[in-house]
């Protein structure tokens, strides 16, 4: 277990892997993609952070989907809210077994009125971890709140000018679920 905080821990432990992976060791590796990235020795992103809003569709707002709740991306999601031209729409949770079809509209409908008012729409799901009796439960809700996603961006305007996720299963289901992508291809 890495406990990395900055991308240079990262770039640390797998300079450390490439030598043993030289003398014959093998890994398997359960991490988030920043763990490839320094695997890769990938240098930054050709296009920095505050130029990527050129890629905006016909200059269109955009989405950004968060499904993930731990500390570090509350706090990423904390500081997206804080910018000017947001408007940040909770999914709670707790209501997608009692009353699911109304929350989506009602998630869908902010949307729609934040992308008519030009504004960015972040999604999120209600922060902080449930407690489970077993796996077999646990999983089971990660799937209702992960199909509650999917639908949601499958009823998102059209025109959107972007749309972003954060979560590993967030983004893989939004991807080849809610998106339904079959292949892509990715730049940088």
């Amino acid at each position: 277990m890495v406990d990395a905080i900055e991308q240079q821990d990262l770039d640390g432990f797998c300079r450390q892997i490439s030598e043993f992976t030289a003398q014959g060791k093998r890994f398997l590796f359960r991490s988030a993609a920043s763990l490839l990235t320094s695997l890769a020795a990938l240098p930054p992103q050709p296009t920095p952070p505050e130029k990527m809003a050129v890629y905006s569709r016909n200059n269109n707002p955009g989405a950004v989907i968060v499904g993930s709740y731990v500390a570090k991306s509350t706090r990423q999601l904390t500081a997206l809210m804080a910018l000017p031209g947001i408007s940040a729409i909770e999914v709670e949770v707790d209501r997608i077994q009692q009353d699911r079809e109304i929350h989506l509209q009602q998630v869908l409908h902010s949307a729609a009125t934040a992308f008519d008012a030009g504004l960015i729409t972040v999604i999120h799901t209600s922060r902080g971890e449930r407690v489970f009796g077993d796996s077999t439960e646990r999983l089971a809700f990660g799937e209702q709140v992960s199909a509650f996603l999917v639908d949601l961006v499958r009823g998102l305007p059209c025109e959107l000018g972007f749309l972003v996720s954060k979560g590993g299963i967030t983004s893989n289901d939004i991807l080849s679920r809610g998106l339904e992508l079959r292949t892509a291809r990715v730049l940088g």
